[in-house]
């Protein structure tokens, strides 16, 4: 099934960009230098307990757990679905799981290190639910490297830069890099660095 930009968004947080772009168009094709064996020993445990952290309504919280539920088992015939794996870490997320998400999305880095979208995931995670600026820099530009041309990602380290660590001479360096890197595709961050 395709997937939008914006697969899922949380209910009770602000949203975040998650999923990306058509997961299947973009995925890249090589995986870990890892050998299968190697990749399955650093798989996160698929028997876990679900846990529930968050405040939802019961019907969100029984079908988010049902959802969970059902991407396991998919995921226990075939780890090696991104994008299966990029919904728990967001069905986890929502639910309040933050470190089961992580842990779903550093698995999508073992597998498919360079995509985009569960650097991008991990870097607002770190940023606006964990207060951990180093490791929520460190995946945004992650992000940013395997996704050059992922003009939203952009904004988002535009706002990490403007908003949480509040240094202007990142903010005006990520918004000129993302124009010299996209000439034809770069208008929106070229009004963000004239209104700055």
């Amino acid at each position: 099934a395709g997937v939008g930009y914006y697969i899922y968004r949380d209910i009770t947080q602000k949203p975040t960009y998650d999923v990306g772009s058509d997961v299947s168009s973009q995925e890249p094709e090589d995986t870990s230098i890892l050998s299968s064996e190697e990749i399955e020993k650093q798989m996160p445990d698929l028997d876990k307990e679900i846990v529930v952290k968050a405040d939802l309504p019961a019907n969100t919280k029984s079908e988010t757990i049902i959802d969970i539920q059902d991407i396991i088992q998919k995921l226990k015939e075939d780890y090696d679905n991104m994008q299966l794996w990029l919904q728990l870490g967001l069905l986890r997320k929502l639910l309040g799981d933050y470190d089961g998400a992580i842990e779903a999305w550093q698995f999508v880095n073992l597998i498919r290190p360079n995509n985009f979208v569960s650097f991008g995931n991990l870097g607002d995670i770190y940023s606006l639910y964990l207060s951990d600026k180093k490791k929520a820099e460190e995946n945004y530009l992650k992000a940013l490297e395997n996704g050059p041309d992922q003009i939203y990602l952009y904004e988002k380290v535009y706002e990490f830069y403007r908003y949480t660590i509040k240094d202007n001479a990142k903010v005006k360096e990520i918004l000129k890099k993302g124009i010299d890197l996209n000439p034809n595709n770069s208008q929106y961050l070229q009004n963000l660095l004239n209104n700055f």
